[in-house]
């Protein structure tokens, strides 16, 4: 018996069809199949998939390089979009790193040469039948043929559709607000046309929140080839040296385990970022919250109480906390949520955004700093202050999502649930609310907020926990966003010279949220900010972090301790052993070491030994950016 042939036969049944070379899966959006009766033919077709290309494994070779010898174009379309083309230079630039050999990038196919790799759409990937079909938020496709390799993902454009900046030139320009105000009739400020600048680069024509889907099929690729990028810039590079670029046949479809994975980086966004620091957040296969919710994702209700005619015309809007500071008390105005025509107006500004940018999930949260009711505040406002019986974490917590509520079901009553309304689950109203008006809307969405870093004290971790497990339950409609923080090297910190590594915090924590979050924006640290240049990089203390967790966004089930070893390996070779023990000592105890002399002396005497062994070398150099920032001076 032919045991091959019968096990073809097998793949092909488990499929339901004939496999072709699109490798296309069955549609997630297919309305008339049940969600499990869908999930049940996914993965009947991916195992027949998978055994496919078991048995093909061995039976295709294919070479972009062979012994020195190049044999592959690259192609793009004519029209491709920016991510493409960086992503297509990306594919070039490492396998000339590799061989020394250079691929073209073409716009038509040479048909000289046999091989070629299509990186995006193109007229030709269109002619092959291969689509980006069922890859979502940044997922992709490898798809290979007999003389071809198609790398194609999810390549949606980034599209502001009201008027915005594109420069810091413009930045409140007179011009673009006049046609916000000819648009609303109304004086609130705009963040697209104050801020949103900063998420574009206009040397590559690129937002933050294009879909880089295409980029990430070659990132797999090369990444399959044995390349790293564990920090930015050539410093953080792993390239090995090959003769040949080989692959076997390949025909699979991936997606991440997580919709956002936003590293929103101080200082880093791309208008202001250098190439290594924008390739670098292209690697990590992140992508931007713009590309799901309006700008700005967090405190929506300042756009329409940070301007001078509100404050002159509308008092009545804010609070008084104290008597101090006035109405405005601190970096930015707060709201009073018991005010109705604060209410119309915040109400009026979500219609605006929806209405002109066609935004599908617009912020409602109070603006920073919130954790007090109004002095001036009438009885019955004053009344929804729950601190005495709910503590601090839910003194806030009725008068908050009283307001956000509100606001979400009157949004669903005219838009219907594709669109939403938002507020983070910030400390003062972090608790589940317990006596609102009307049950949660259906569109009301949340972004849960805690520091991941303390999650090794078991008492906050279970707290944190129960409070999550509150917030899933009580909302309708399931949609929980998570952000936190890597910023313990923050400068003014007891913490600031104090590396925080907690890979497996990170692993275990992911892999609690995954099917429940959505995703995440984490803010990180940078050295970019010109007052905080100290001659070290505050990056150093959280890099691992922030690339374990990017790898785990693909896939949480990944064995981090391979990650972690591979790590140590590449990144640190002759030290490996002694940046292992220093980063698993530091694992064990960062929470402790503030203000410990013995345990931060611990941590530079295992620096001190594997710089030693290290030597003059790039792996001294990987080593250097730590030791820099244990060794600055802390004011």
């Amino acid at each position: 018996m032919n045991y091959k042939l019968f096990l073809r036969t097998v793949a092909v049944l488990l499929m339901g069809t004939i496999l072709s070379a699109t490798c296309q899966r069955v549609s997630e959006n297919q309305s008339f199949l049940a969600s499990e009766d869908r999930e049940s033919i996914i993965y009947l077709e991916d195992a027949g998939s998978e055994l496919l290309h078991m048995l093909d494994k061995d039976e295709k070779e294919h070479y972009l390089v062979e012994n020195g010898i190049p044999k592959a174009q690259i192609i793009i379309s004519p029209s491709a979009s920016s991510t493409v083309y960086i992503a297509a230079k990306e594919l070039q630039t490492a396998i000339r790193k590799m061989t020394g050999e250079v691929l073209p990038v073409r716009t038509t196919v040479d048909d000289s040469i046999f091989f070629k790799v299509y990186v995006g759409r193109s007229r030709n990937t269109d002619e092959l039948g291969i689509t980006s079909e069922g890859c979502r938020d940044g997922g992709f496709k490898m798809v290979s043929g007999d003389d071809y390799l198609v790398l194609i993902g999810d390549d949606k454009e980034y599209t502001v559709l009201g008027p915005h900046s594109t420069s810091r030139a413009q930045r409140d320009s007179p011009a673009l607000y006049k046609k916000w105000y000819d648009l609303t009739g109304a004086t609130w400020n705009n963040y697209y046309i104050h801020s949103i600048f900063r998420r574009y680069d206009p040397e590559w024509d690129l937002w933050e929140g294009d879909g880089r889907g295409s980029f990430n099929a070659v990132h797999e690729f090369l990444y399959e080839q044995g390349a790293r990028w564990y920090y930015p810039g050539d410093i953080g590079e792993i390239i090995p040296t090959k003769r040949s670029i080989r692959f076997d046949s390949v025909c699979k479809t991936v997606n991440p385990d997580f919709k956002l994975r936003d590293f929103y980086i101080y200082y880093m966004g791309f208008s202001g970022s250098d190439d290594d620091e924008i390739l670098w957040q292209f690697r990590l296969r992140t992508n931007a919250q713009e590309s799901y919710m309006a700008y700005p994702p967090e405190h929506g209700i300042t756009p329409v109480i940070d301007n001078d005619y509100m404050k002159i015309n509308h008092p009545e809007y804010y609070t008084v906390w104290n008597s101090r500071g006035g109405r405005q008390n601190g970096d930015e105005p707060k709201p009073d949520l018991c005010s109705e025509g604060l209410y119309q107006e915040n109400l009026a500004y979500i219609k605006a955004i929806i209405d002109i940018y066609d935004e599908t999930i617009i912020s409602a949260m109070p603006s920073d700093g919130y954790n007090w009711i109004s002095d001036e505040s009438d009885e019955e406002c004053a009344a929804w202050d729950s601190y005495y019986p709910r503590n601090y974490y839910g003194r806030l917590s009725d008068y908050v999502w009283e307001y956000v509520n509100n606001l979400a079901w009157d949004i669903y009553n005219e838009y219907g649930l594709e669109r939403k309304v938002s507020c983070s689950i910030y400390p003062a109203y972090k608790n589940v609310p317990t006596k609102l008006t009307k049950p949660p809307a259906p569109n009301l969405v949340a972004t849960f907020t805690y520091s991941r870093s303390d999650l090794e004290d078991e008492k906050y971790k279970e707290e944190q926990r129960a409070l999550f497990e509150d917030w899933f339950e009580f909302l309708t409609s399931k949609e929980v966003y998570i952000g936190t923080f890597y910023l313990d090297n923050t400068v003014g910190r007891e913490s600031e010279s104090i590396p925080s590594i907690y890979p497996h915090i990170i692993a275990e924590d992911l892999r609690y949220f995954k099917g429940k979050s959505q995703g995440e924006d984490i803010e990180v640290l940078s050295s970019a900010y010109d007052d905080w240049d100290r001659g070290y990089d505050i990056y150093a203390g959280n890099s691992l972090n922030t690339y374990i967790t990017a790898r785990l966004y693909w896939d949480v089930n990944q064995d981090v301790d391979a990650l972690l070893e591979e790590y140590y390996t590449l990144f640190y070779g002759p030290a490996s052993q002694e940046m292992k023990q220093f980063h698993e000592y530091v694992e064990a105890i960062y929470n402790d070491a503030p203000g410990n002399s013995r345990i931060t002396g611990t941590m530079r005497r295992l620096l001190g030994e594997a710089r030693t062994t290290a030597g003059n070398s790039i792996y001294g150099k990987r080593i250097d950016l730590l030791i820099g920032l244990m060794d600055h001076k802390v004011d």
